[in-house]
């Protein structure tokens, strides 16, 4: 049966989902030697207090930390604030991740074709991604097909920023190699 081509025609659709923000709020831990505290060793012997910072994304994170040899045992007196001066990080498509969650911005620089003024970048406390608005703003090119709206999409930010870190502090009890881990407490751990 030969098919009329004139009524028969591909058709395709796609939803596209638009958002206020496209950042997310990701859960992460990242875990460190404190070099601050620990005088930049990474050799220990059995006994010594290993020092470290726990980095929890969001800063709220509820979590369980341990570790495979010995003890370890929170330090909260040496709880605070790490200074990250002067990284750069790449701004893709309006968005970029920091290393450590932002808890604070300092300072911030913008290096491309358009300017992301400190007013326009956006963060969730807590997590390391940033954005930088493509909302309206002044001082920047505006895009061709919305009228008032930033093209502000590429380029690097310079950023100095505090991120909050919790403290630490490990005992091995014989040589040997320590795994220091850390795992998000879930509803139904509980």
């Amino acid at each position: 049966m030969a098919t009329d081509e004139s009524t028969s025609r591909a058709t395709a659709t796609l939803v596209v989902t638009v958002s206020e923000t496209c950042l997310t709020d990701e859960r992460a831990i990242n875990i460190e030697l404190n070099e601050i505290l620990n005088n930049d060793r990474t050799c220990f012997t059995a006994g010594q207090r290993v020092y470290i910072r726990v980095f929890p994304q969001p800063e709220d994170l509820d979590y369980t930390i341990g570790n495979t040899n010995g003890v370890i045992i929170a330090d909260p007196g040496n709880d605070g604030l790490l200074e990250v001066e002067d990284e750069y990080v790449q701004i893709t498509d309006g968005t970029g991740n920091l290393s450590y969650p932002l808890h604070s911005i300092d300072s911030i620089e913008w290096h491309g074709d358009a300017p992301c003024p400190l007013a326009s970048v956006s963060y969730s406390v807590g997590q390391k991604a940033i954005q930088c608005s493509t909302g309206t703003c002044t001082d920047s090119p505006e895009d061709e097909l919305a009228e008032g709206v930033c093209d502000v999409t590429y380029g690097v930010l310079k950023i100095s920023y505090k991120s909050l870190f919790k403290s630490y502090y490990a005992i091995a009890n014989e040589y040997g190699t320590i795994l220091i881990y850390a795992y998000e407490n879930l509803a139904d751990d509980v």
